[in-house]
């Protein structure tokens, strides 16, 4: 497999190229921070098993008889909920649902406050037509929250039970708890994929 990832910082389109017995063409791969290759391949190698990785230069066009590709994008997104106490003070057990138009991954949260108080929010989701509910709680625990402040975030996600979601899941961000609110956003951080 030869994936792009990142060239000088910035997530690029993976291309994963499979069956790939030969380069009829010169290709480099470079380091995944874009800086220096290491590796290159010339016109005619031979390339049988291993995994290449990091941001990838094609100096020319590669015969589409030897090389089959898949494109995935690596696209940073962001998506999330705004709750609004309406002039008073949020309550818990207030839930905003939202409809994918995409496929992706969840790498972190962030939660930010207008004013300073405390709040945890359970995040749930669904595919199909069923809208989400406490049951299907992706988040056993790290859930976005603020202890006492004004902003939270976090990229551990590593205990959330499913952080892939393909177009049409749908997520429920429900206020489990909350105090001294009166404007919630979070926000979901991930990656887009195709």
């Amino acid at each position: 497999m030869i994936q792009a990832s990142k060239i000088n910082g910035i997530p690029i389109v993976n291309t994963v190229l499979t069956g790939l017995t030969y380069v009829d063409s010169l290709l480099t791969a470079y380091n995944s921070d874009g800086t220096s290759p290491f590796v290159t391949i010339v016109a005619g190698s031979s390339f049988t098993g291993g995994t290449v990785t990091g941001a990838t230069i094609f100096t020319s066009s590669l015969s589409a008889n030897t090389i089959s590709a898949t494109t995935y994008y690596n696209i940073p997104t962001v998506f999330g909920v705004c709750v609004n106490g309406a002039g008073g003070t949020i309550i818990s057990g207030a839930t905003q649902y939202l409809v994918m138009g995409n496929n992706g991954r969840i790498t972190g949260w962030d939660v930010i406050g207008a004013t300073s108080g405390s709040c945890k929010f359970n995040i749930w989701k669904t595919t199909g037509s069923t809208l989400p509910t406490s049951a299907n709680s992706i988040t056993p625990s790290n859930r976005p929250q603020i202890a006492n402040g004004v902003y939270s975030g976090s990229t551990n996600v590593s205990n959330w039970t499913d952080t892939t979601y393909n177009t049409g899941d749908k997520f429920g961000f429900n206020i489990d708890e909350v105090s001294g609110f009166t404007q919630l956003t979070l926000t979901i951080r991930g990656f887009k994929d195709r």
